[in-house]
């Protein structure tokens, strides 16, 4: 049976035929088998999107004015073209369906809705019939033990193929919203006296528009003044502050609430009436999602969400990271095997004994997970790699949030005071870090303790 496995670009294939025991490169696509893998035919690559849509000009001769509008098409209407840039390669894997017989196809791209977008519309192009089983390879990490494992876990067409209806959905709004909306503004735009284009994204406009809002807010924002009613307690020559969660808006109406309540002294004494302790946690953080990741960087070392993603790219095509373009937190049972597999180098890069078990089981939550799990480290030694200083600091940040998940929790004690003062009553609460637990990672130890004196209750 011939199999045709279809990549994203040419690096994804260097990276897929690397698991081959045979491979005999060619003119655009390699000629591949493997008994274990069940696999014989050819591995071949798109060069991003060799197939795109129609510019409107090509429906019609009268498009070419841009002052020529609403173009408006059904699903159905919409027409393709192989794109000039990566014509050749087009016609590299044409080649191959004329040459051979093709039983089934292995779409490989990038496991996402663009993805598989890339791959069915260089199908539908090449007008592959429903004679050809197609097959979805799902990768979400480039080294070779998850190739394999990928490969033993082939799934069907219909698994994956409403990624493609999104995929294709969210292509036709974006040009339809694009074409006629840019042409639109532009005319209003040039009847003003301007001069170019104005260009208008289903995305980035709206986005644009939030962005607008609300930095008017900021600069329209009025503050209104208010009172509250806030304390220092002095005990063994320590001072705590304190306030009561009441807000006024006028001193008239403070100086009030102070007298109703016996307050006419600026001091006071205080009755303890209640002295509460009560042992705390604070899980590690859950996995990165890019998301998540994207605000790390930005808060630790100013890096852009547009550079954390190229970089996050960058380490997932080098084998360090698992795919990155996710918006899960969460994991399988499969993901923690291949972590616990990985818990000796992460030992050694963190100097620290973890644990052979996750500390928060609930990250192991698969209906949790639509399209892809968190980003995890592959386990590859990055001190092999040759990296960037920034994209040494993204990794490391990732694999610190890997090794937090197999470190002990936080462990506190929360001490709250309840002191009266003649009819009002103040809480002073404080705080005192027993064990470190995965905060030991980030150099934070017992920075966030709130020590309070000692206070007996009933003692004036």
């Amino acid at each position: 049976m011939n199999t045709l496995i279809l990549c994203e670009k040419p690096s994804q294939a260097m990276d897929l035929s690397t698991v081959f025991a045979k491979k005999k490169k060619q003119n655009g696509y390699m000629e591949i088998s493997d008994e274990q893998l069940n696999v014989s035919g050819f591995l071949t690559w798109a060069v991003g999107h060799l197939v795109e849509l129609k510019e409107p000009q090509e429906y019609d001769e009268k498009y070419k004015n841009f002052s020529t509008y609403p173009i408006l098409l059904e699903k159905d209407d919409f027409q393709f073209k192989v794109s000039d840039k990566t014509k050749d390669q087009f016609n590299n894997i044409k080649k191959i369906f004329k040459e051979n017989k093709i039983d089934e196809v292995i779409i490989a791209t990038d496991p996402a809705r663009e993805g598989e977008n890339i791959a069915y519309k260089i199908l539908n192009q090449l007008k592959v019939t429903d004679k050809v089983t197609i097959k979805r390879l799902w990768l979400t990490s480039k080294v070779e033990s998850s190739i394999r494992k990928a490969f033993k876990n082939i799934l069907p067409k219909e698994k994956t193929y409403g990624f493609y209806k999104e995929g294709r959905a969210r292509e036709l709004s974006d040009w339809l919203v694009g074409i006629n909306l840019s042409r639109h503004f532009t005319k209003i735009s040039r009847e003003l006296g301007n001069d170019g284009v104005i260009h208008i994204g289903r995305v980035s406009s709206p986005t644009l528009n939030m962005v607008y809002n609300r930095e008017n807010n900021i600069k329209g924002f009025k503050g209104k003044k208010f009172y509250k009613v806030s304390a220092t307690i002095n005990k063994d020559e320590q001072e705590v502050k304190t306030e009561l969660k009441n807000k006024f808006d006028s001193e008239d109406e403070l100086h009030e609430f102070l007298f109703e309540n016996d307050i006419t002294d600026l001091t006071q004494k205080g009755l303890v009436t209640d002295i509460e302790k009560e042992i705390g946690y604070t899980m590690p953080p859950k996995f990165y999602d890019l998301s998540a990741l994207q605000e790390d960087m930005n808060d630790k070392y100013k890096i852009s969400a547009k550079r954390t993603l190229e970089i996050a790219q960058t380490l997932y095509e080098k084998k360090l990271i698992t795919y990155p373009r996710t918006d899960s937190r969460y994991i399988t049972e499969d993901e923690k095997e291949m972590l616990l597999e990985n818990i000796d180098y992460l030992k050694e890069i963190t100097k620290i004994n973890l644990n052979n078990e996750l500390t928060n089981n609930s990250l192991i939550n698969p209906s949790k997970i639509e399209d892809h799990y968190a980003i995890l480290i592959t386990g590859n030694d990055f001190n092999k790699v040759d990296l960037k200083e920034e994209e040494i600091n993204v990794y490391k940040s990732i694999l610190q949030n890997v090794a937090m998940n197999f470190m002990d929790k936080e462990q506190y004690e929360t001490t709250t005071i309840e002191i009266a003062v003649k009819k009002l009553m103040f809480e002073v609460k404080g705080k005192i870090i027993q064990d470190n637990g995965f905060k030991a990672l980030l150099n934070k130890q017992k920075t966030s303790e709130e020590t309070i004196p000692n206070f007996e209750k009933m003692k004036k």
